[in-house]
């Protein structure tokens, strides 16, 4: 017999202990003296397989050689000899799928619950409301018994749906399913057809049941019946010995303990006469402090009481301990990054992070990738941040409609894309080519149609120009029809059925991949290695999921990929390079069954580590607890007693960052309370703080030098390029006069060195299109009223406005916008346009005008683009600008926006084809209304000698750009520029700023 004592039985490993090698070596001590069949008898059951891999390895180092115990999971109970046959586990795929479609009527319903695209979502939190009922043993019928009368209607609504899908969820397995059953609801069946065999006739070789807490309602229901059996224990994980007794029954669901203790407590027994299985802590003062740090919030009047025993042990309890605040993510994981380097130093030693912090996590790993150190993350990555992943969630994107330029882009520019070898390299050249023209013509989707008139343009603009295209004819009209041909059955409208839609977006995906010509070797590459392989599982599934799904719309296969694939985690995908097995990246679960010389605790802040409880969307706390059902604090528990498993171990390091994306953070609660209590039991635990946090600065000292630079580096001041005479700029337009007045670094950028901005794929429409429909409008309706305004000119403005618009505008919503944004100002322009045809008729649109004088360095061209020139009765010339915001004012005139005044001087000099030279004599900005139904009128009367005076004054300031010594200074007069230049990233702005004195 392994064990002598009278069931039930229950043993325990206090926190901190190497709960594998622990457990190992205490089979071994029982086993002493049985024959070397024995063990090979013994049952273990554990809750995770990263548990089962860990406690297999330690079995083997202590009693190999000879017969190992059989370790299973708590998941596999079914495949038991003993267990009972059950219908088979309903797939959770196509069970939340099914349930987004009860969901999806339930919002349309509803319509104000949440939006229909949510549906997922929802239907993911409701099945693990079902699982929640289902492992806690609530049957559906207390759903009909709930009373929410004095609820809001919210939860009087949610319920009503809860109640149907009670009802209609069992008939849709029957009907649909073959029967089959929920996955929790298998596992209670399972669970309670054991205990009640059990009952009748026990095994009799040993079964333990080690490192579960008993947090599930059917897992404790299990451990309490192989507590019982004539050969059945449970080996506690990390439980608090230091409790006293009177706490134990009134432990809060947050309290680290508090499953322990309702385990313990259903099995009649004491906590605090339960045995060890084996060894004492390996940090006995430092388990006994952060026990009573934990201690619940109605006893921690008991901290007054332990004050002399913590400044007595306050010293030992912390030597192994250190902290890290640091003042951002970033320098927290630096400094994790260099604690984990450091323990390599030390020969064998063993290295583990535990965080919950996913983002935490993957900073730290990019860190370590510095020394070349690949950590063995547990968790993986998820599968939607996998090279696969992101390829076929921008395949997905384009599904069921037009695809959007950026997203087009960034698929076809995904490393997975366009084939491999020469096949690529040529499928690069040509979407550098697509993409440059998407940018310059603003298109805001792309379909196969665009493609196919694209390929033609572009072999059209190559023929008039002379310009050999990318890949030659043949090649661009290939490649054209290739996207087009992929992207027809991809981007068709309408709902689908989903394995309809899995097909396609498959097909697609491959031939993306094969590139032009491409044949299955090349398509192979998307399914190529571990990322790979998990993305073509998925879509196994997907594509397995006949009549489920009926209904996805354009949008909705991508909102699945992602929620799929995010939950989905996959290990590192390189084969090349092994992860180094003695730096560890572990979940707090994964924690429980591993050890190492250094443990870091990362990710301290309240709401990361613990996670605060999320809302549920179905019951209130109210309906949960009349229903039976735990908290959500039940969570903060178990996250507690991971903490205290992870801070009672030998050498230890809590890390927290005070800011967390430029936002305070509050350190997690349990830290506050270690803190708190080491704070107020006087110096001694006071300087037992001080050191911790010393020990914990000495990482952050060294993070901080890591990326200081060995020399102090002094900003650099505003740029002032001086380029030489001959490269400076010999003609400018009007436009362009006033950003050598702001900002000369842009004219030297655009014209010294050749840059020009490049537009975002995609744009939204801006100020630049509203001013091309604007002055379009303005055009034609003044090219058509040249004789004269009809009588009612209302009608014809309007039919302009909308045909130049429908022309000139792609985007559906812009259109009305902007129709009804000149409906509204149609009155005001044409009772103003009546007034200037009384006073004068107009002359030229869109007049384009030069001027070419004489500087220090030889001639420079001023060029111009009049909006309009009216010919007044007085035979004076007056020049019209149309605004689609606010003119600038007088004072603006003055200082910097001198296009009129510089259109006026070509005027008179006779440098605008086919007109005379004549006086000017009115400058006009018209600004129609942005709102509202009125514009307004800048209108400056040029008096006699006043537009001598002032090009006297402009020909000095182009003078000075002649001398060599004249600088092109960046934003040289800032009080003037209320938005960011083109080139701010060029000139640095930013080490420098506008306050400074400028040359």
């Amino acid at each position: 017999m392994l064990f002598h004592s009278p069931a039930p039985r229950v043993f325990t490993l206090a926190p901190g202990v190497n709960f594998p090698a622990a457990f190992a070596a205490g089979l071994k001590a029982r086993a002493r003296g049985l024959p070397p069949e024995a063990l090979g008898r013994v049952e273990v059951i554990v809750n995770a397989s990263r548990a089962a891999q860990s406690l297999t390895a330690a079995l083997a180092d202590a009693l190999a050689p000879g017969l190992l115990p059989r370790v299973m999971l708590l998941s596999d109970l079914a495949a038991r000899p003993d267990a009972p046959e059950l219908p088979p586990a309903v797939d959770r795929l196509r069970r939340m799928l099914r349930l987004s479609e009860l969901v999806r009527a339930f919002l349309e319903s509803t319509g104000s619950f949440a939006p229909v695209s949510a549906r997922f979502d929802l239907a993911a939190s409701l099945a693990e409301l079902l699982d929640e009922m289902q492992g806690w043993a609530v049957p559906a019928e207390r759903l009909e018994r709930l009373d929410v009368e004095d609820h809001s209607l919210h939860w009087q609504t949610t319920l009503a749906f809860l109640r149907i899908v009670a009802r209609a969820w069992p008939e849709m397995l029957t009907e649909s399913e073959d029967g089959a059953l929920d996955p929790e609801a298998r596992q209670r069946v399972t669970v309670e057809a054991l205990a009640a065999r059990w009952a009748e006739a026990p095994p009799q070789h040993p079964v333990i049941v080690a490192g579960s807490t008993g947090s599930r309602a059917a897992t404790a229901e299990l451990m309490q019946a192989v507590a019982r059996l004539p050969q059945g224990a449970l080996v506690l994980p990390g439980f608090d010995g230091h409790l006293p007794g009177p706490v134990w029954p009134d432990l809060p669901a947050d309290h680290p303990q508090a499953s322990l203790g309702r385990l313990v407590t259903a099995l009649g027994l004491d906590p605090e006469r339960l045995e060890s299985w084996h060894g004492t802590p390996p940090e006995p003062e430092r388990s006994a402090l952060v026990s009573l740090a934990l201690r619940p919030a109605p006893v921690t009047d008991a901290w007054r009481d332990a004050v002399p025993l913590v400044r007595a042990q306050a010293a030992a309890a912390t030597a192994g301990l250190s902290l890290i605040e640091a003042d951002s993510a970033r320098e927290e994981a630096l400094a994790i990054a260099l604690a984990m380097r450091e323990t390599l130093e030390r020969p064998g030693a063993r290295v583990a992070l535990v965080t919950p912090d996913r983002s935490l996590a993957r900073q730290v790993t990019a860190a370590l990738a510095r020394w070349d150190i690949r950590p063995d993350d547990t968790a993986g990555r998820p599968l939607s941040l996998t090279a696969p992943g992101i390829f076929l969630r921008l395949v997905a994107r384009t599904a069921g409609r037009p695809a959007a330029p950026d997203t087009l882009i960034a698929l076809l520019k995904h490393p997975l894309a366009g084939g491999a070898g020469s096949i690529r390299r040529d499928h690069m050249l040509t979407v550098a080519t697509l993409e440059r023209d998407l940018r310059a013509e603003a298109a805001p989707e792309v379909t196969p149609e665009w493609i196919t008139a694209w390929a033609a343009r572009r072999l059209g603009r190559a023929e008039r120009t002379g310009r050999p295209v990318t890949g030659g004819p043949e090649g661009l009209l290939a490649w054209a029809g290739w996207l087009a041909g992929l992207l027809g059955p991809l981007c068709a409208p309408g709902p689908a059925e989903l394995t309809r839609r899995a097909a396609t977006l498959r097909a697609a995906a491959e031939a993306l991949c094969a590139g032009v010509g491409g044949g299955p070797a090349e398509a192979a590459r998307l399914w190529a290695l571990s990322d790979g392989e998990a993305a073509e599982r998925l879509f196994a599934r997907l594509e397995e999921q006949d009549r489920v799904g009926a209904s996805l719309g354009a949008t909705d296969l991508a909102r699945l990929m992602d929620e799929l694939m995010q939950a989905e985690n996959v290990p590192p995908s390189d084969p090349g390079t092994a992860p180094d097995r003695r730096v560890m990246i572990l979940g707090a679960l994964e924690a429980r069954m591993q050890s190492a010389d250094r443990l870091i605790l990362a990710g301290l802040n309240d709401g990361t580590w613990p996670k605060l409880p999320g809302a549920d969307p179905w019951l209130s706390r109210p309906m949960r607890a009349t229903l039976g059902l735990p908290l959500p604090e039940r969570q903060v528990g178990l996250s507690a007693h991971d903490f205290q498993t992870g801070a009672s171990a030998g050498e230890v390091i809590l890390s927290r960052a005070k800011r967390a994306e430029g936002t305070p953070t509050i350190a997690s609660r349990w830290l506050i309370r270690l803190t708190n209590l080491l704070e107020g039991s006087g110096a001694e635990g006071v300087a037992a703080l001080e050191a911790m946090a010393a020990r914990g600065d000495r990482w952050r000292a060294l993070a901080r030098r890591l990326d200081r630079p060995a020399a102090a580096v002094p900003p650099e001041p505003r740029p002032a390029p001086r380029p030489p005479v001959e490269a400076r700029p010999r003609a400018l337009s009007v436009t362009q006069i006033e950003t050598l007045i702001r900002d000369p670094y842009a004219i030297y950028a655009r014209h010294v060195l050749g840059l020009r901005a490049l537009d975002p794929l995609g744009r939204p429409p801006d100020a630049r299109d509203r001013g091309q429909v604007l002055h379009a409008v303005m055009e034609r309706f003044v090219a058509e009223t040249e004789a004269g305004l009809p009588e009612e000119p209302r009608p014809l403005f309007e039919r302009i406005v909308a045909e130049e618009i429908d022309a000139e505008t792609p985007w559906p919503a812009q259109r009305r916008l902007w129709r009804g944004r000149m409906g509204r100002g149609a009155a005001w322009f044409l009772e103003q346009e009546a007034a200037r045809r009384e006073v004068g008729h107009p002359l030229r649109q869109e007049g384009r005008g030069v001027l070419t004088f004489a500087l220090p360095a030889g001639p420079f061209t001023l060029k111009a683009k009049a909006d309009r020139l009216d010919r007044l009765t007085d035979g004076t010339l007056a020049i019209l600008d149309y605004k689609t915001g606010s003119p600038p004012s007088r004072a603006q005139m003055r200082g910097y926006a001198r296009q009129l005044w510089l259109e006026a001087a070509i005027a008179e000099a006779g440098g605008f084809s086919g007109i005379p030279r004549a006086a000017v004599s009115e400058l006009v900005y018209i600004g129609l209304p942005a709102s509202g139904t009125e514009g307004k009128i800048e209108r400056v009367e040029v008096g006699p000698g006043a537009l001598a005076e002032d090009w006297q004054r402009f020909v000095e300031m182009m003078a000075r750009f002649d001398a060599p010594d004249t600088p092109y200074t960046a934003r040289l007069r800032p009080d003037f520029l209320t938005y960011g230049s083109d080139y701010d990233h060029l000139s640095r702005k930013g080490e420098w700023d506008d306050g400074e004195d400028a040359e």
